[in-house]
């Protein structure tokens, strides 16, 4: 199996995930304060529990 694909987006309160979730439907999440990297894992833990790996390009912003 393909690892997921994942683009993260950080600003320094921000964080946007976009991953293809299912085969050319693209999903975008954005995640808000203090505690948005938190938010991201918790959110990545819980749609890819099977994930162990990601290949992830990240924007700087």
């Amino acid at each position: 199996m393909e690892p997921t694909k994942i683009q993260l987006e950080l600003k320094p309160d921000t964080i946007t995930i976009k991953v293809n979730m299912w085969q050319g439907v693209l999903t975008t999440e954005t995640f808000e304060g203090p505690d948005c990297y938190t938010q991201m894992l918790n959110f990545i833990k819980q749609e890819f529990p099977d994930d162990h790996f990601m290949h992830a390009t990240i924007a700087l912003e």
